[in-house]
């Protein structure tokens, strides 16, 4: 039988979950004290895959009205996530990443088309993640800030996958990425990199382990956030360097790649250079002059001085 998920108006719907989250976050669960949340969750079996495709598949149909069995039944999944992601970020209360993941699961109800063939624990999976993620970066904005070109990467990236898992059940390829990008395969391969492995976490569903999907996650110490800023400010001169090597000439470039640390990851002051270069310091400062110049008149000043400015904010970050 044909399933109408198709049919259903998907606005609305979500709409209905907006209200209804009011609720779920502080549904008949008692949210007040983990054991109460444990005991109210461990009221609900966990169904069997084909008793979760046919329950989705008669909400899907028109049975809205078992949504809230569908969130309870699977209330477990957020439970477990949030238990992950509590280990590696102690002072984050459990109850607050419950919520958040709670917001993940009411997606996923609504997004998942149990005609593709996939379980709707490994769909809800990343929904689930991805809002425990967003909640983290949220409560750490304090203590380090993301490169603009990389935030603007990683909503990009969720978009995408987001139009994949609700039309494909399944997360794209980094070819696929690539390919919707418009960018060289190196360059996505690059980028996660940064989202993948030391931001957030493995989105390989195909795993139900949850020990091994986690790749990595946002601890709270000093060695953590010195290790990603110093991920970034890598992805930063990369950047950089592209726009150097379309714009500059060689010797201008060998000045600014001293003077902004993409040679060695110091920033040299203009005596060093000369020292280093064999140069006086008057010569060093005219090469400066004449690249900067350059760059306030090609095609990419805005980017490249947007990200210099990052650069430099970031590496006052690190910790040496």
């Amino acid at each position: 039988m044909k399933s109408s998920y198709t049919v259903m108006n998907r606005e609305d719907s979500l709409n209905q979950s907006v209200a209804y989250k009011s609720t779920t976050k502080n549904p008949k669960f008692d949210l007040s004290s983990d054991n109460q949340y444990y005991l109210e969750i461990g009221r609900y079996k966990t169904l069997s895959r084909e008793e979760s495709i046919e329950l989705f598949r008669r909400y899907k149909n028109g049975e809205h009205n078992l949504k809230e069995e569908l969130f309870n039944y699977n209330a477990k999944l957020v439970s477990r996530i949030a238990v992950i992601y509590k280990h590696k970020n102690p002072d984050i209360e459990y109850l607050e990443l419950i919520q958040e993941g709670n917001i993940g699961m009411l997606r996923a109800i609504e997004d998942y088309n149990p005609e593709l063939g996939y379980s709707f624990s490994t769909y809800a999976d990343w929904w689930i993640r991805s809002e425990i993620i967003r909640f983290i970066f949220k409560k750490r904005s304090g203590i380090f800030k993301l490169p603009n070109s990389v935030i603007n990467y990683n909503n990009r990236y969720m978009e995408i996958e987001e139009e994949f898992l609700t039309t494909k059940n399944r997360l794209p390829s980094v070819e696929e990425v690539a390919n919707i990008l418009n960018e060289p395969i190196e360059n996505v391969k690059r980028h996660n990199n940064i989202y993948r492995n030391q931001i957030a976490v493995s989105l390989d569903t195909s795993k139900h382990d949850e020990a091994q999907t986690l790749h990595g996650c946002l601890g709270a110490n000093d060695s953590t956030f010195n290790n990603l800023n110093e991920v970034l400010l890598e992805e930063l001169d990369y950047e950089i360097w592209k726009i150097f090597n379309k714009v500059l000439n060689p010797r201008q470039k060998i000045v600014l790649n001293y003077a902004f640390g993409i040679e060695d990851g110091r920033m040299y002051h203009y005596k060093e250079i000369a020292k280093v270069l064999n140069r006086s310091t008057e010569r060093i400062s005219q090469l400066k002059n004449e690249a900067i110049d350059a760059l306030r008149n090609c095609k990419y000043k805005d980017k490249i001085f947007t990200l210099l400015n990052e650069k430099i904010e970031l590496m006052g970050n690190v910790k040496k």
